[in-house]
């Protein structure tokens, strides 16, 4: 009987073993830049347009049948509008997305894999300008969970291993937090409680009051060592049509090197 439970034992790590061993993990550290553009009607009619610098990093899971991915990007640049020729509006925006997707189909020899999945995603960006004194500061908290699409597309060059992924997301339902139309706060209150003034500006909306479409392309190119290089595009816009409405948009490429696990 002993004996048995040690065998049972046995295959059960070497089952754990074999599982760990084909998953593989990497942590991602990119630099970019993006375009940036924002038409933010709680602070002015005019479109923003400018520059940012990114930075990305975060953590990846993978096996044959999922991808699981943490990824934080941040933003820093500046804004004008068509009146303007110096930089007058700073941009700070950071975001944060987590996703799993799981393969239901395969073709070309298993060559050409499509994952389907959910994803959470917050984002808080915000617009500084201090001519525009008290609403000189606009913002956009945003925390969605959605539906998560995944193609990927493994090939051969010159005798080297890439793959080629697309992903596309769109959230669901999104809880938003926007200022008023007269300013960020209550500058007529000193005493106000600011943190549940912007919980109470909040609202849970669905898709139609909401709508955001990110899109991702990456190539990858995989090293003998483990480690990878990765060649990003990601295209990002949302808009929100409520009583102070607001729409965003950003172009971003950057370039990431995974650390192998």
């Amino acid at each position: 009987m002993k004996s048995k439970i040690i065998i049972v034992f046995i295959n059960l790590l070497i089952i754990h073993s074999i599982s760990i061993a084909q998953k593989t993990r990497y942590l991602p550290f990119g630099l970019g830049a993006s375009y940036q553009s924002v038409q933010d009607l709680g602070m002015s009619p005019l479109i923003y347009r400018g520059a940012a610098f990114n930075l990305t990093f975060g953590y990846i899971e993978e096996k044959e049948n999922y991808i699981d991915r943490n990824q934080f990007l941040l933003h820093v640049g500046g804004m004008i509008n068509k009146h303007q020729e110096s930089f007058s509006t700073t941009l700070l925006r950071g975001d944060y997305s987590y996703l799993h997707v799981r393969k239901v189909t395969s073709f070309y020899n298993d060559n050409m894999n499509y994952f389907l999945g959910g994803q959470l995603a917050f984002a808080a960006n915000s617009r500084i300008n201090g001519r525009l004194t008290n609403i000189g500061f606009g913002y956009d908290f945003l925390q969605s969970i959605g539906v998560s699409n995944w193609a990927r597309y493994k090939f051969q060059l010159f005798e080297r291993d890439f793959t080629l992924d697309a992903n596309i997301n769109i959230p669901v339902l999104t809880f938003i937090m926007r200022p008023n139309y007269t300013s960020i706060g209550d500058f007529t209150n000193p005493e106000a409680n600011e943190a549940k003034a912007l919980l109470d500006r909040g609202k849970l909306v669905s898709l139609g009051k909401f709508v955001r479409i990110s899109n991702l392309f990456h190539l990858s190119y995989y090293l003998k060592n483990g480690n990878a290089f990765m060649l990003s595009y990601n295209w990002d816009f949302y808009s929100y049509n409520q009583v102070n409405r607001v729409k965003a948009a950003y172009h971003a490429v950057y370039f990431t090197t995974l650390f192998n696990l």
